[in-house]
């Protein structure tokens, strides 16, 4: 199917009537516009199939859907169709917010050893913000935000100091961070090289930051895959994106840094550097820094052809 096609298909299984624009991208870390199909057909809800490819970079090996929508479109997706397709309830349990606490004190204790004894800290797309108690009361200055405005409501119950916003939108003085967390949300972000720049400007030299994907693959491909997440990152991709806006990696890991609530997913953390020139940048993709093709492909599809 083209573009055309695929838009069309999928607004009909929508009953979406809006005209939006549906463009291809190129890679979102190396700008390459140079790319391969990697998964035609992903999930749009638990048992509904959409074709809407991803592909992978051939500059990084990053891979990303091969298609974006604007902006507009993706604020009205969620407040109008997501939970009609989900039907995912917007009541916030408690124990949603208590698994996030418990997890904010595994991460701290992870973290032991890199961080100061008291900082501020910012949390991106941090839903209800329960994985700042624990920094809080280790007197950590703690801020978060988030596009869901049920968990930033139910964060702000719990006196969290949490926008209701996109990351993109964020504004804060620079170099005022110690932490960044971003746990799980890069791969929901539009323009995920905004939120980076901007994390980039508001850290402080030497602060640390800590990103969260789900990197390794848990279900079926086409399950695996889905239209939520805009791309998926490896420890490599994760890698690049740091050194890209000024963070040197320190070290990536298969390890559930924040506990086993959340399995299968992967962590990277870096510290805040000097950026990077463009031309250095591209030089350490091409001398090597880059996955694989083949390998990848065994590695995400190897439940199913795709």
């Amino acid at each position: 199917m083209n573009k055309i096609e695929i838009k069309k298909s999928f607004f009909k299984k929508l009953g979406i009537k809006s005209e939006y624009f549906l463009e291809e991208i190129n890679c979102d870390i190396c700008g390459n516009n140079k790319k391969k199909d990697f998964l035609k057909k992903i999930t749009l809800s638990k048992d509904k199939l959409i074709e809407f490819p991803y592909s992978m970079c051939l500059g990084c090996g990053h891979l990303f859907q091969k298609y974006k929508f604007e902006k507009q479109f993706y604020k009205n997706f969620y407040l109008k169709y997501y939970r009609n397709i989900t039907h995912n309830s917007t009541k916030i349990e408690p124990s949603f917010f208590q698994d996030q606490i418990n997890r904010g004190k595994i991460l701290y204790n992870s973290l032991n050893g890199i961080l100061p004894s008291s900082g501020t800290m910012l949390d991106v797309g941090c839903s209800s913000g329960g994985t700042m108690v624990p920094f809080i009361k280790k007197n950590w200055k703690c801020y978060g935000n988030d596009p869901d405005k049920n968990y930033v409501e139910y964060g702000k119950s719990k006196k969290l100091n949490i926008d209701y916003l996109s990351s993109e939108n964020m504004t804060f003085k620079k170099n005022f961070f110690d932490l960044i967390l971003i746990l799980g949300s890069l791969e929901h972000c539009y323009d995920i090289n905004k939120v980076m720049s901007k994390c980039s400007k508001y850290s402080k030299d030497k602060s640390i930051i800590v990103l969260e994907g789900r990197g390794r693959p848990k279900s079926e491909a086409k399950k695996f895959f889905n239209f939520n997440h805009h791309r998926i990152f490896t420890h490599n991709s994760f890698e690049l994106l740091l050194l890209k806006h000024g963070w040197m990696p320190l070290f990536s890991t298969f390890k559930n840094l924040s506990g086993p609530t959340r399995p299968n997913t992967i962590f990277t953390v870096g510290i805040k550097n000097d950026l990077l020139n463009k031309k250095y940048f591209q030089n350490i993709i091409r001398n090597g820094k880059k996955d694989d093709y083949t390998t990848l492909k065994e590695t995400y599809l190897k439940l199913n052809k795709g």
